[in-house]
């Protein structure tokens, strides 16, 4: 009588399907005329269709992982989005989509791990950001590190350039309109207080090449980056008690448009696009994207 040897295994599922949402954003990733909204709870996308009735389902994509980021953005000579996310374990992803035969596919452009063995994981949360003409991101997952990940329509690999610099302590960060190199600029504090610093990060090199300008000693409470389209381009930084615009032509005559936020820090990202990323609870009284416009217009005028 010969001895049976059995190969124990476990199998994992999820008895209850997720119905909490992490995250959303809204733009065209069906086509270029369709607004879609896009969902993530936990490892799963639902992406719906915008219409006059309200919103219907095109379609559901699982995810192997739980989806840390979800960011839409413009590929280059491209009339629709992208959508890029990131697990929590560090894996990369582009997806598109596709009709074949009449039917929505989703598909992985490029796929990649951005992982790394060393480094102390930053305790203000992973930051990624895209370069609004869709030619880098930038993520900041460990102190002091950031992570450069070139966009190459050629190519099926994410590959990450980890790129060294002395601020550790990031706040927010965010890409620059109207600049020839992808150009971030990041709000960072020390103990003197917090400063805002640009890089401008050279395609051809690969690395960061100049500072073009900072301001140190804004605002102790200031916490959010709004970048600026074009024609004005530069930043708008809020605070609890003011926003502060800054570009490469007022660093020595700084515009300061103060403004009274009894409520408690301003807490949503306004971009120029047609979504909103919330960051946490939102306060009875918020920065609304009127707001911005109007100091927006205001600025212009002051140039």
């Amino acid at each position: 009588m010969t001895d049976c040897h059995y190969n124990p295994y476990h199998i994992y599922s999820s008895a209850v399907r997720s119905t909490a949402i992490e995250q959303c954003v809204s733009g065209h990733f069906t086509s270029e005329i369709d607004l879609n909204l896009i969902v993530a709870k936990n490892s799963r996308l639902e992406i719906f269709l915008v219409t006059p009735e309200g919103l219907s389902q095109m379609e559901e994509v699982k995810i192997y992982g739980k989806i840390a980021v979800m960011l839409l953005f413009r590929p280059q000579n491209s009339l629709k989005d992208s959508l890029f996310i990131l697990t929590n374990r560090y894996n990369a992803m582009i997806l598109e989509s596709k009709f074949i035969d009449n039917e929505l596919e989703i598909h992985t452009r490029a796929h990649g791990n951005v992982a790394d063995r060393i480094g102390k994981i930053s305790e203000n949360g992973i930051i990624a950001v895209i370069d609004p003409y869709g030619r880098v991101i930038c993520l900041r997952l460990c102190d002091g590190l950031l992570k450069i990940i070139q966009l190459d329509n050629n190519s099926n690999e994410l590959k990450a350039v980890n790129m060294r610099i002395e601020e550790t302590e990031i706040q927010d960060l965010n890409f620059l309109y109207g600049c020839i190199n992808p150009t971030i600029i990041l709000l960072h504090q020390d103990q003197l207080g917090r400063h805002i610093k640009t890089h401008e990060f050279c395609l051809k090199e690969k690395e960061f090449i100049k500072v073009p300008w900072k301001q140190d000693n804004i605002e102790r409470e200031a916490s959010i980056i709004i970048p600026v389209p074009e024609p004005l381009c530069g930043a708008v930084i809020i605070g609890q008690e003011s926003i502060l615009y800054h570009d490469d032509l007022s660093r020595n005559d700084m515009e300061r448009i103060v403004k009274d936020l009894k409520s408690s820090l301003p807490s949503c990202h306004i971009g120029a696009g047609d979504g909103c990323l919330s960051k946490e609870d939102v306060p009875t009284e918020q920065i609304t994207v009127d707001d911005i416009i109007k100091i927006v217009e205001d600025l212009t005028r002051l140039h």
